[in-house]
């Protein structure tokens, strides 16, 4: 991931097109991604973010929906996050906050 991930999780933090649960969710997926890939099973996030596995669900299906996910054609647990849809997060947290550093 090129982005750096600290600011990517503040502005994913202030992107109020999904709820702190959704958000809580795509900031453990940048946290635990390699190379933008994400092994993770809904036991493990709600393990990790103590939301309910049907609010992950609802999360995940919504991250595919929005394009900012998509599944691993190798397994089931896996997610590739999008780079451009990340870079979207960043760009409109940048302009809200544009003397940010």
């Amino acid at each position: 991931m090129m982005i750096n991930t600290e600011k990517l999780k503040k502005a994913v933090r202030s992107f109020n097109e999904y709820s702190p649960s959704q958000r809580t969710i795509l900031e453990l997926f940048i946290d635990i991604s390699i190379d933008n890939v994400v092994h993770v099973s809904a036991k493990y996030i709600a393990d990790k973010t103590k939301i309910k596995t049907s609010t992950i669900y609802f999360a995940i299906n919504l991250f595919l929906k929005d394009g900012i996910i998509k599944r691993d054609s190798g397994t089931s647990k896996a997610y590739i996050l999008s780079e451009e849809k990340l870079n979207y997060i960043m760009q409109t947290y940048q302009k809200k906050y544009p003397l940010e550093k």
